[in-house]
């Protein structure tokens, strides 16, 4: 994968893990049918849900920051 896809990738993923933390995500995910399928058998909450989203980002960014040293590391 070309180090530029790379960046957008990380773009995209980094704003829906922002919207997730900041912007109400969890609060709206957790109201509808999709956040009831994926979250339902864990029973979270909305605190669990951005703290899922704030590991998430973390070892992504790792993983980015990684990749972009190591390009064998990029793979979608």
């Amino acid at each position: 994968m070309s180090l530029i896809i790379w960046i957008i990738f990380f773009t995209a993923n980094s704003l829906f893990w922002k919207w997730l933390i900041s912007w109400g995500g969890a609060e709206k995910l957790n109201d509808t049918w999709f956040g009831a399928f994926m979250f339902a058998p864990f029973s979270w909450n909305e605190e669990q849900i951005k703290l899922f989203a704030q590991i998430s980002w973390l070892l992504e960014t790792i993983w980015f920051i990684l990749g972009l040293f190591k390009p064998e590391l990029r793979f979608a």
